[in-house]
């Protein structure tokens, strides 16, 4: 299997009535349109915990032209503790907030930590070259790269609202992501549009059946990874319709 040539697959997201953009982004990262539930990022930490106390098991970096519709909201812990929630790398300083060193670490200090770090990472670059790629060194195996958003684009607008605001509209309804890595089957595509590119109609994947599949390469079973609140089961799919997508994985 050839983990660099993408995995694709055909969507058919939720569609519901409100703020269209927002309530799908939402229903991707946390598997609900509904705010406040816990991000997919939050239901790995708290099923995988973490290997080191020193650094966050969870990081959300931020696009630099701003941040998604609901923000912090796509990485909370929602009511998960809060120790599952993810840790935002902003692109601008500070690149993560509330990290200023101690007083009598300012200055030199800690400029020459900073100098003895780079030495050592300029070392290691030498020394192992060409390190970057995660199939070179042998991470791809275990690391799931998502390419995606939360709805696709028609080839067709349909308010001319003149050359300069020309744009694609929204399609809820028939789009598609790429995956690699991390178990999912290689040089392979999943599903099918019908001839506009409009509707899924082949082979259809909702979020929630991404979502399973995610959990079980994960090695957790969607049903059986719950959090008990106010004496209900809660889960990431909660009770939805979902199912692991067989021919996705390697």
């Amino acid at each position: 299997m050839h983990h660099s040539r993408p995995c694709l697959q055909s969507l058919l997201s939720l569609v519901v009535a409100m703020s269209l953009g927002a309530a799908l982004s939402l229903s991707a990262t946390t598997g609900s349109f509904r705010s406040g539930r816990p991000s997919l990022g939050s239901w790995l930490c708290y099923a995988l915990g973490s290997e080191t106390r020193d650094l966050p098991a969870y990081v959300a970096m931020t696009d630099p032209h701003g941040l998604p519709q609901f923000a912090e909201q796509h990485w909370t812990s929602g009511w998960l503790p809060s120790i599952y929630q993810g840790t935002q790398a902003r692109p601008t300083e500070p690149r993560i907030l509330n990290l200023d060193p101690a007083d009598h670490l300012k200055g030199n200090p800690q400029a020459r930590q900073i100098a003895f770090l780079q030495s050592i990472n300029r070392e290691h670059l030498v020394r192992h070259p060409g390190e970057l790629d995660l199939e070179a060194r042998g991470l791809l195996d275990s690391t799931v790269v998502h390419w995606g958003g939360e709805m696709g684009r028609l080839p067709v607008v349909q308010n001319d609202l003149g050359k300069e605001k020309a744009g694609r509209d929204h399609n809820t309804h028939g789009f598609t992501m790429w995956l690699a890595g991390g178990g999912f089957r290689g040089g392979y595509v999943h599903g099918e549009t019908d001839e506009w590119g409009h509707h899924a109609v082949k082979d259809i994947v909702h979020h929630y059946d991404y979502h399973a599949t995610l959990l079980h390469l994960f090695g957790f079973g969607h049903e059986k990874l719950i959090y008990k609140r106010n004496g209900l089961e809660m889960s990431l799919t909660d009770k939805q319709d979902a199912r692991v997508i067989q021919d996705l994985l390697g």
